[in-house]
C-alpha cells in the first residue's frame, strides 16, 4: 500500500491499537484500500497521536475491532524487533528461538525468515513469536515481515557452537556456560552434588549428578534444577539423548541405561565389564 491520494473526512471508532506521534498533526481524512474495506482515521487531541483504524466501505466497524497503525506520510508500520533468545544455535536447526519485539498480532498473515529461509512461528502474543530455527551456517539476519505493514529490522543469528556448557563438581557443584569464543563464565546452577557429563537438547541441559545418584535437568539461561531419574542409579558419569530417550553411564553399577527424557526410572542398555564412563552416538 503506497501513500494515500485521496482523502474525506471521518470519525474515530474506537480505541486504537497501536499507536505513533506523526511529525505533524494529520486532519480528519479516509480511503478506500481497494479490497473492500476503508481506512478511518482522526486526529486525536492527545498530542497528536494518529489513531487508524479498519472499517467496511458502509463504515460498519468490523466485529474484531482490528487496527493498524500508519507513520506520518501514509505508510504502515512494520513489525519492531528488539531481542531473540537464544541468539545462536546448531548447524543443524531445529531448536526454538524466541523473537521478541512488537506488532506481531492481528496485521494478516505473517513471515519469520533466518537469512532467505522460512520456517514455521507460533505467535505467542504482540510481543512475542516463538520460531523453529531452519538449518544454517555463519550468521544470518532474523526479519518478521506483515503481509501488509512491511518487512521488521533484522537481527543477527550465528549457527555455530556459540556457548560451551562446563560442569565443575568442586566449586561446589556448578554448572557454567563460556562463549565458544572466549570470555567470562556465567554461572547457571549451583549445588549440584558432584555433577559430571552433560548434553544439551533445545534450551535444556541434562546433567548426571555423580553424587547424589541422579539425572537432572536446568535450563541453557540458568534457573531451577528439575530432578529426572532420581531411583535406580548408582553413581551416574555421563549422559546423552536421543529423540525422547536419555542415554547414561551408570558406572557403580557397570551398565549403560536409557530413561525417559522427561524423567523416569532407568531401564538396562548393556552391561559392562568393568564400568562405563563417558558415551556418545
Amino acid at each position: 500500500m503506497g501513500d494515500f491520494a485521496t482523502r474525506q473526512p471521518c470519525s474515530a471508532i474506537g480505541p486504537p491499537q497501536r499507536r505513533i506521534q506523526p511529525a505533524s498533526k494529520p486532519p480528519n481524512w479516509a480511503i478506500p484500500d481497494g479490497n473492500g474495506l476503508q481506512i478511518r482515521c482522526r486526529s486525536a487531541s492527545d498530542g497528536g497521536l494518529l489513531e487508524i483504524a479498519r472499517s467496511r466501505q458502509d463504515r460498519n466497524p468490523l466485529q474484531d475491532n482490528s487496527f493498524t497503525v500508519f507513520q506520518s506520510g501514509g505508510r504502515p508500520m512494520s513489525p519492531i524487533l528488539t531481542s531473540l533468545t537464544p541468539s545462536f544455535g546448531p548447524e543443524a536447526g531445529r531448536n526454538s528461538v524466541t523473537i521478541t519485539g512488537s506488532g506481531f498480532a492481528n496485521v494478516g498473515p505473517l513471515t519469520v525468515q533466518f537469512g532467505a529461509t522460512a520456517t514455521t512461528f507460533t505467535i505467542v502474543s504482540d510481543t512475542q513469536i516463538t520460531a523453529i530455527a531452519p538449518p544454517g551456517t555463519g550468521t544470518v539476519q532474523v526479519t518478521v515481515a506483515a503481509n501488509l505493514d512491511g518487512t521488521s529490522n533484522p537481527l543477527p543469528y550465528i549457527y555455530g557452537p556459540g556457548l560451551l556448557y562446563v560442569t565443575d563438581s568442586a566449586n561446589p557443584g556448578t554448572v557454567y556456560s563460556v562463549p565458544a569464543t572466549g570470555g567470562a563464565a556465567t554461572v547457571l546452577a549451583t549445588g549440584l552434588n558432584q555433577p559430571r557429563g552433560l548434553t544439551r537438547v533445545g534450551n535444556t541441559l541434562y546433567i548426571a549428578e555423580f553424587g547424589a545418584n541422579r539425572v537432572v535437568s536446568v535450563p541453557t539461561t540458568g534457573g531451577p534444577i528439575t530432578p529426572l531419574v532420581t531411583t535406580g542409579l548408582v553413581g551416574p558419569i555421563d549422559v546423552v539423548a536421543a529423540g525422547g530417550t536419555l542415554f547414561i553411564t551408570d558406572s557403580g553399577s557397570l551398565r549403560v541405561v536409557s530413561a525417559p527424557i522427561g524423567g523416569g526410572s532407568p531401564t538396562l542398555v548393556a552391561a559392562v565389564p568393568t564400568g562405563a564412563i563417558g558415551l556418545t552416538f
